[in-house]
């Protein structure tokens, strides 16, 4: 369990600049819109986090 949050982190720090937008997009939005992008931001963060197994799990296909 350790090494997947350290893994999960690690790839939260390469996306820095990319997460950084859409919270700067999040911010400058007002009303509905703000929740709207609010979720959507976060399911796509949470897809986004759940599909790394899946895509580790091809890279290790790929190199066997």
């Amino acid at each position: 369990m350790k090494k997947w949050i350290v893994d999960r982190f690690r790839e939260m720090l390469n996306q820095t600049f990319t997460l950084l937008g859409m919270f700067i997009a999040w911010v400058v939005l007002t009303g509905s819109a703000k929740t709207v992008v609010g979720w959507a931001i976060l399911w796509s963060i949470v897809v986004w986090l759940i599909s790394m197994g899946l895509r580790e799990q091809k890279e290790k296909e790929g190199d066997e």
